[in-house]
């Protein structure tokens, strides 16, 4: 059973790599079995802190790719941030930071979202 859902998520990573969208990447099976393996002791459950470390040695073979990650992350960090930057320079009382990231965070999800983006 494992198999087959192991199946599917790479038919749909490769769908979303032939088109250019943003996909989270799993490890490959023979990567999961290599670090179990390296951290398990036979006939003996694995602890807490065996797993972490499982999820830690996997990480770097997983991630997020597709240049629409990229580029949202972008529009996501640097908007607000030359946003505040721009209306520190101009005005900085007219509104209170407390309001304005959140507002200029908000237009900018609004804004991706009317494009597809997100």
């Amino acid at each position: 059973m494992a198999d087959f859902y192991h199946s599917i998520c790479d038919a749909v990573e490769e769908i979303n790599r032939r088109k250019g969208r943003t996909q989270f990447k799993i490890p490959s099976t023979a990567a999961i079995k290599r670090v179990y393996l390296k951290h398990s002791v036979k006939g003996k459950k694995m602890t807490k802190e065996k797993f972490g470390l499982c999820v830690h040695e996997l990480y770097g073979e997983s991630g997020i790719t597709g240049f629409g990650a990229k580029e949202t992350l972008y529009y996501l960090f640097g908007v607000p941030a030359t946003a505040l930057f721009i209306k520190n320079r101009i005005k900085p009382q007219a509104i209170s930071d407390n309001d304005f990231i959140p507002g200029v965070t908000s237009a900018t999800v609004l804004i991706l979202s009317k494009f597809n983006k997100i």
